[in-house]
């Protein structure tokens, strides 16, 4: 009888252990099969999307339900802009300029406002969950 110089690590497996290998093995093909695979080109469409709404941003002071997440917005004038549904989520907006700003149901999770001027700023709705307000204000801003 020949010798086989290649044994499958399979072999080696108790009986209860080959189930647990069998059922771990369909679990990992399924999560590969079902799980949504992020493309090249969804990332670059995703990328062009907030460049075009941070140019409408800034010619505009006007970008409501926009997507500016992880934006750098930093010392920039948004006096009176209409970010109302905006989703900001950790995006960077330290020492900017948000007075009398619409930020109503606005997505500021996560987001560094540091410096921030929101005097007069409408956060009704705001989720400002984890957002760092450090040095942020805050004076006569419309809050719930």
């Amino acid at each position: 009888m020949k010798k086989n110089k290649y044994i499958s690590p399979y072999v080696f497996l108790l009986p209860c252990d080959r189930v647990a290998f069998v059922i771990l093995f369909i679990f990992i093909l399924v999560a590969l099969l079902v799980l949504p695979v992020t493309s090249t080109e969804s990332l670059a469409s995703s990328q062009e999307e907030s460049q075009k709404n941070l140019n409408q941003l800034i010619a505009t002071k006007k970008c409501p339900g926009c997507n500016l997440r992880k934006a750098v917005l930093i010392r920039m004038d948004l006096q009176g802009a209409d970010l109302q549904g905006a989703n900001l989520s950790q995006a960077k907006l330290n020492l900017t300029n948000l007075s009398q700003a619409n930020l109503r149901n606005a997505i500021l999770r996560g987001a560094v406002l540091g410096g921030a001027d929101f005097s007069g700023a409408d956060l009704r709705g705001a989720d400002l969950t984890n957002a760092k307000l450090a040095g942020a204000y805050l004076k006569e801003a419309i809050r719930e």
